[in-house]
């Protein structure tokens, strides 16, 4: 998200999003406001617009709404696409600090650094997590206020590989939060690849908040969560007393780093797969891993979610692990095939493909699945049943899953 941030349909997002800021931000006549990647102008123009409605002159606007890029060029159109009146720079904020920041960063990795620390070498570090953790930590005063949009990635409780911060967990949880948009994609986006677009809105007060609004629902045992759905129904079932209380699988997820020659093939009739990288292929690590002599339950990485069976293993004589894969070991009386039964339940499947924000099966979104009795065979109706799912949910998860 380079040019295109010029011209996206914001303003509608930017006024949500000022809706979930204190109104004293908008009544004090020195509260500062700030875009740092203002792209197009379109979130501050509405800041400003914002300010207006409450009395404020341009004079006062200019004194204290401030927004940055990085080129002359993209400052002067978005000045005069429309009408700015607030200060507005090329370069970054310089030692200045914050009441209310506001923005949609850029969403871009910054192609490797093969000097990075911590053996990250090389890896792509997306731009709008670490501008995220600069915004929190260098640019917002104490009790501030930050309203961000950026891809869902993060509803995972996935971790910033640059700093490890968890996006979830050290700043959604950790501050007042007040709401969580999971479905910015439909509204400004459509056409982005992104799976999820989010929006959230904090104030910088360690609250560890309990109450939150995820997009029209107010959730009131957020703490327990380790991810959000992106819809509300998958959102409505986490929610559940029954479901959040229950026991969780323990998928633990493998991933060896091999070249070709380095993977080995299974000899085994039940698992003829042969070692390479796509649908219904595995690679097989030639170094032997701790799962190996263990039965178990395999699921493989690159799955169809709403076909489990795409990537699923059952080893009950513990002979192999594909990397790249979640593993469940098997309990004293649980059956493997009570497993990828449970699996490739409608309800099982739903959760799954709604909880998950990338194409991967992650031991994170497996470990979220309720572990049921697996000494016994479940179908749909016994699941929807042990869960007080109602009639209208039902038919609407059983809907997602007819052709």
């Amino acid at each position: 998200m380079t040019t295109p941030r010029l011209k996206f349909d914001l303003e509608k997002k930017a006024n949500e999003m000022l809706d979930d800021f204190p109104e004293s931000e908008f009544i004090s006549t020195t509260s500062t406001w700030c875009d740092p990647e203002m792209g197009g102008g379109q979130i501050v123009k509405e800041i400003e617009n914002r300010l207006r409605e409450y009395g404020h002159s341009d004079e006062n606007i200019k004194s204290r709404v401030f927004g940055y890029e990085t080129s002359d060029l993209r400052i002067n159109f978005a000045k005069n696409e429309h009408n700015l009146a607030g200060t507005y720079k090329k370069g970054e904020p310089n030692r200045m600090k914050f009441d209310n920041i506001m923005t949609n960063s850029n969403w871009a990795s910054d192609g490797g650094n093969k000097d990075r620390a911590s053996g990250m070498g090389g890896t792509n570090i997306k731009l709008w997590q670490t501008a995220l953790d600069l915004y929190i930590n260098d640019l917002l005063k104490d009790g501030g206020n930050l309203g961000y949009v950026c891809p869902g990635t993060w509803c995972q409780g996935k971790r910033n590989p640059d700093n490890i911060t968890n996006i979830l967990n050290d700043i959604i949880k950790t501050y007042d939060t007040k709401t969580i948009k999971t479905d910015v994609k439909e509204k400004c986006f459509p056409k982005v690849g992104h799976k999820i677009i989010t929006s959230f809105v904090l104030n910088k007060t360690k609250t560890h908040t309990n109450n939150v609004i995820i997009n029209d629902e107010k959730i009131t045992n957020f703490q327990d969560w380790n991810c959000i759905p992106k819809d509300s129904l998958s959102q409505k079932i986490l929610g559940l007393k029954d479901f959040s209380s229950h026991e969780k699988f323990d998928f633990q997820f493998v991933r060896k780093s091999f070249n070709l020659e380095d993977t080995r093939e299974t000899k085994s009739i039940s698992h003829p797969n042969k070692s390479w990288l796509g649908r219904n292929k595995f690679k097989y690590v030639s170094e032997k891993t701790k799962f190996d002599s263990l039965p178990k339950v395999v699921i493989y990485r690159m799955g169809d979610m709403y076909n489990p069976n795409e990537g699923f293993i059952i080893d009950d004589v513990g002979e192999l692990t594909p990397s790249y894969s979640s593993v469940y070991i098997l309990k004293e009386k649980e059956k493997a095939k009570n497993v990828e039964v449970l699996f490739n339940l409608n309800f099982y499947k739903f959760l799954m493909n709604n909880i998950s924000t990338t194409q991967y099966n992650e031991a994170s979104i497996l470990n979220l699945l309720p572990k049921l009795d697996l000494s016994k065979t479940w179908n749909d109706e016994e699941v929807y049943n042990k869960f007080g799912i109602s009639i209208a949910d039902r038919e609407t998860i059983d809907a997602t899953f007819k052709k």
